[in-house]
């Protein structure tokens, strides 16, 4: 298994892929997800593409799973 830039994984990788049935997606890598107000997430430039939120929102390594 490879990622994006061809650098190896040591342990198999999966994504999360949205609903194609009218469900749009925004990454914020700056907020806390408990501390996003509704008019920040109105300001938030979505998209509708399956595999938006991708793979790169969790960290693991051999002691400890971490969400980013």
């Amino acid at each position: 298994m490879f990622t994006d830039l061809n650098e190896p994984y040591p342990y198999l990788v999966t994504g999360v892929l949205s609903n194609r049935n009218g469900v749009e997606v925004a990454k914020d890598t700056l907020n806390d997800f408990a501390s996003i107000t509704f008019d920040q997430a109105r300001q938030m430039v979505y998209s509708t593409h399956l595999d938006a939120i991708g793979y790169d929102w969790k960290y693991y390594n051999s002691f400890e799973y971490q969400r980013l």
